[in-house]
């Protein structure tokens, strides 16, 4: 199967994150952008398709709220209580769900940046709805904070994203691994791919990564994450096992093991009954966010949660691991890589 060798811009991953790279890549003016989804099609987007994406965001009330739900009658919409929410209540939010842990850079960066990217969002045509709000008296009260989220949930903001991205003519290839990033110190020069009609090479002038994060794959989540990480029962993409690239790149690029580096799931102990296990607040990480999933142990189709472990074909564990399991684990996983950043 031939394939064009050179791109423009090249985007790692087939979720919201990297639909949006894409789309603003082509407002950029990159005349050929791609983007590679190691997924198949029926199962793209990673964690978005297991998410409900209410949306956080600096604004100043109600007003600049409404331009984002034009299709509300109203009468319903003045009875909608929606004070500003400031970069000091944001920033305060954040340092409050993770305990002081997180990075106040990033965590800058992203109040700083959320307004205009939300903004930017309803502009190419992502359609919003309100949140579920609360009727105290004649007013609907909604969560600090979040007052908005794409019509549709995960599913269909990412539908409508792929949409969009299709028609500013950006390329998407499922089942596409990518097993390297090629370049040097000073710049990354293209990737290579591993799909089901063979492994190829591609160059491109810009490589972004948005590939999500490690949370599928229990080997990395116990040496990274701290004790009894990997026995963890985590919703969501069964594909997201890896931070920067694919599995075959894990020794060259170690970006996630950065003490900065960050991880979000959902999540909840399979030995602990309902009870939240945190195996990693006693790691010297800085984390976004440690969101922990307290609910049934049933497996439902709207949660898709996964057992980790069992995606290797082995039957999910019903007792907790000996001591000695896991020292093995570390002695076979021991030992620091270098530190690559990819630019």
């Amino acid at each position: 199967m031939s394939r064009p060798e050179a791109y423009d811009v090249v985007v790692i991953g087939g979720g919201s994150a990297a639909l949006e790279a894409a789309i603003s890549a082509r407002q950029a003016g990159a005349e050929r952008v791609l983007c590679l989804e190691k997924a198949p099609e029926p199962e793209f987007g990673g964690n978005a398709r297991y998410s409900h994406v209410g949306f956080r965001f600096v604004h100043t009330g109600a007003e600049e709220v409404r331009a984002f739900i034009p299709q509300l009658d109203e009468p319903t919409f003045r009875k909608m209580h929606i004070p500003p929410y400031t970069r000091e209540q944001f920033l305060a939010d954040l340092s409050r769900v993770t305990q002081g842990r997180i990075d106040p850079v990033l965590a800058e960066c992203l109040v700083d940046t959320s307004n205009e990217a939300v903004h930017w969002m309803k502009e190419v045509g992502v359609p919003w709805e309100t949140e579920k709000t609360v009727t105290v008296g004649d007013k609907l009260y909604f969560e600090v904070g979040r007052n908005l989220h794409p019509i549709g949930g995960g599913i269909g903001l990412l539908t409508k994203l792929r949409e969009i991205a299709l028609e500013r003519g950006v390329e998407i290839r499922y089942e596409s691994r990518v097993r390297a990033v090629h370049g040097n110190d000073r710049q990354v020069e293209g990737v290579h791919v591993s799909s089901p009609d063979g492994e190829y090479d591609l160059t491109a002038r810009a490589v972004i990564c948005c590939s999500g994060g490690f949370q599928a794959n229990a080997e990395m989540r116990a040496r990274y994450l701290g004790a009894n990480a990997d026995l963890i029962k985590v919703r969501g993409s069964k594909h997201n096992r890896i931070v920067l690239v694919g599995e075959g790149c894990k020794q060259e690029f170690r970006v996630f093991g950065s003490r900065k580096s960050t991880q979000v799931f959902a999540g909840q102990s399979p030995h602990f009954g309902r009870g939240v296990v945190d195996p990693g607040l006693g790691q010297p990480k800085r984390m976004l966010a440690w969101v922990l999933f307290q609910g049934s142990h049933q497996r439902g189709a709207h949660e898709r949660i996964a057992l980790l472990g069992a995606e290797l074909g082995q039957p999910p564990q019903t007792q907790p691991a000996k001591r000695r399991d896991f020292r093995r684990l570390r002695q076979s996983i021991r030992g620091p890589a270098p530190l690559v950043h990819v630019r």
